[in-house]
């Protein structure tokens, strides 16, 4: 069992988030606060050696999902909307691909089916090797580039913030875990209305890799917002937050 925070009535229709690489549900500030706003009750799951789960490794994407999985399954939650970000988009396309038939809508946002990273700001290694050399650098850097306007933006130290306490060790490992992770092969058993948005400057994932998601989800579409990079929920969480609202309604 994964820990969860859960906001808001447990009698409204129910939403999970989960967030990206070196972060956690505090990340999710803003969208808390709308989708309580709006009478979803929001579970936040944070992933395997991330924020209230940071003492779980595991060894891959399909055990991420798997522990997620039984979490969803303890809290009895059908038909909830999933959204994840990031790394956390990529789990959830694993759990959607797994047990669609328990989820109403998916939103996906800076992420891709497959950790085969051709337009990321660096290669996997040269992170592993950042992390091993330089772990604080490495994480200041890493947070900088999912902004537009890097460490100037106004929420930069939020984001930093929410990623407080993650070892070396998880850095590490959810960077491979993130290397090894596929469902290209599997992205059409997605049968759920599914909303992808995409930071047309997103320094981690090209558009090759958003445009596969949105010709492989039969029933999705795409929204791409300009002058934004990797965190859109930030960089214009007023224009993101009437997205995801206006999608879940």
């Amino acid at each position: 069992m994964l820990e969860v925070k859960t906001y808001g009535n447990e009698k409204n229709k129910a939403i999970v988030l989960i967030h990206g690489y070196l972060s956690s549900h505090e990340h999710f500030k803003f969208q808390i606060e709308e989708l309580i706003k709006n009478d979803f009750c929001v579970y936040c799951i944070d992933m395997p050696g991330h924020g209230l789960n940071k003492e779980i490794l595991l060894s891959d994407m399909g055990s991420f999902a798997q522990e997620m999985i039984k979490t969803i399954n303890f809290l009895k939650l059908e038909n909830f909307s999933l959204l994840g970000h990031s790394m956390g988009g990529m789990l959830a396309i694993e759990i959607a691909v797994t047990i669609s038939n328990q989820i109403d809508k998916l939103i996906c946002y800076g992420t891709a089916a497959s950790g085969n990273f051709e337009n990321r700001f660096e290669t996997i290694e040269e992170s592993k090797n950042r992390v091993k050399n330089d772990y604080p650098s490495f994480k200041k850097m890493a947070h900088a580039k999912w902004f537009y306007t890097g460490e100037h933006d106004k929420y930069f130290n939020l984001s930093f913030d929410s990623g407080k306490g993650i070892s070396i060790e998880s850095a590490l490992n959810s960077l491979d875990v993130m290397k090894s992770f596929s469902a290209k092969k599997r992205i059409s058993n997605i049968k759920n209305k599914t909303l992808i948005i995409y930071g047309d400057s997103d320094k981690t994932y090209g558009m090759n890799d958003i445009l596969f998601l949105k010709d492989n989800i039969a029933n999705s579409q795409l929204c791409v917002l300009p002058a934004c990079g990797h965190s859109p929920h930030l960089e214009k969480k007023e224009l993101f937050n009437k997205i995801l609202i206006d999608f879940l309604k």
